[in-house]
């Protein structure tokens, strides 16, 4: 389906802004591609490591920002302000989608957006600014609201979060919905996980190497599995992330590597060689935003375990595809994963139960669709203060207008 800009003298123009290219790549290739197939010119303005081959092969445009997600000192908060400034004003963009908290506060203090293009801010999740106690943080996250706040009052402006409790965080921002996730794009395969009773039971991990992602507990939960069924073990796959304060050091990984059972594997040559041979998905994360290899591993069939907390109980239904077990309590972590380990079928049944979910509500054929009606309503309404509604289920909030 094209896109209707409501004007016929230019091709339409999308501009992403994001705070790391990785970022881009991993999460959001499917709307920038559905984008670009109804007609829209992408272009992507983000600070750039290793990914500008792949970003360019798909036939968007980069546009270099200056300083990386960590660098919060006023020199380069600055210089992301001016520069994001100078790309708004050279490219006046059709739809601004900002993905990230960085890059919604960087739009809201660069000051030249608020009334001018339509504009789709979209939070994936809170960080670690949410999770953390005292005066700073809380000033912190009251600063983030008010500047989401003034950005939604803008024309044909909304804001998105990936689930509801991350939403009631922001209960000001009238403009708002709730998008489970941005399209995921897998084919069911023949599964090559043995089923035989005495064949290793493989509970793996995929995703950045980080405290918050609550590997400590995971490795103790681990543990004490094995002590009732030595068949478990572990698998971590990813990298450290030196941009991030809670990331573990390689050589932290090493040595945990070296326990019985605890294999950390490192990058990940794609998730088909994670999700196809595993028998158990963990992620026993403090809060996510709408964790996409729980959803990845959804897609390949795989059982989850996770903490009931914001996001993870956006994918997991407790008892139905997996099992919600409470926040760093390995205990309970363990207890579940030796009664997935010793039930064969009630693996097998869950994991079905995990793919019909997958292409209900997760995969691309279900989600992109109604992500570029989004960006259809926001550039037909630019001229707008309000929005019309936006169909948007799975579990959604509609826009409010």
């Amino acid at each position: 389906m094209g896109v209707d800009v409501g004007r016929a003298e230019a091709r339409p123009k999308i501009l992403y802004i994001v705070p790391e290219d990785w970022t881009f790549t991993t999460h959001f290739l499917e709307p920038a591609r559905a984008a670009q197939g109804a007609g829209l010119e992408v272009v992507v303005a983000t600070f750039v490591r290793h990914q500008r081959a792949a970003i360019e092969r798909e036939g968007f445009r980069i546009l270099e920002m200056p300083t990386e997600r960590s660098s919060l000192s006023p020199l380069s908060i600055l210089r992301s302000i001016l520069r994001l400034r100078k790309i708004l004003s050279e490219e006046r963009p059709d739809l601004v989608h900002a993905l990230q908290i960085r890059s919604i506060v960087l739009l809201g203090l660069s000051g030249s957006i608020g009334r001018k293009y339509p504009l789709l801010a979209s939070f994936t999740g809170l960080g670690q600014l949410w999770g953390r106690s005292g005066w700073a943080a809380g000033m912190a996250r009251q600063f983030v609201r008010l500047q989401t706040g003034w950005l939604a009052r803008g024309c044909a402006a909304l804001v998105s979060f990936e689930n509801v409790d991350d939403r009631r965080q922001f209960p000001h921002v009238a403009n708002s919905v709730v998008i489970g996730g941005w399209g995921i794009e897998i084919e069911p395969r023949r599964s090559t996980k043995r089923a035989d009773d005495d064949s290793t039971v493989r509970v793996a991990f995929l995703g950045r190497m980080l405290k918050s992602k609550g590997l400590e507990t995971t490795v103790e939960a681990v543990w004490l599995a094995r002590s009732q069924d030595s068949r478990i073990e572990l698998e971590l796959w990813g990298t450290p992330d030196p941009g991030n304060p809670t990331s573990y050091t390689g050589d932290e990984l090493t040595l945990v590597s070296r326990l019985d059972g605890i294999n950390w594997l490192g990058k990940a040559p794609d998730i088909a060689t994670v999700w196809e041979h595993a028998d158990i998905a963990i992620l026993l994360s403090e809060s996510e935003g709408m964790p996409r290899a729980l959803m990845e591993a959804a897609g390949y069939g795989v059982p989850m375990i996770a903490t009931n907390v914001p996001g993870c109980r956006s994918v997991v239904r407790d008892g139905v595809d997996g099992v919600l077990v409470p926040y760093n309590d390995a205990a309970a972590a363990a207890e579940a994963i030796v009664r997935l380990a010793r039930a064969p079928a009630t693996r097998k049944n869950m994991g079905r139960m995990a793919r019909e979910q997958f292409e209900k509500r997760f995969s691309r054929t279900a989600v992109v669709p109604k992500i570029l009606e989004i960006y259809s309503r926001l550039i037909a309404n630019r001229e707008n203060t309000t929005l019309i509604r936006v169909p948007c289920d799975h579990g959604s909030e509609p826009i409010l207008s």
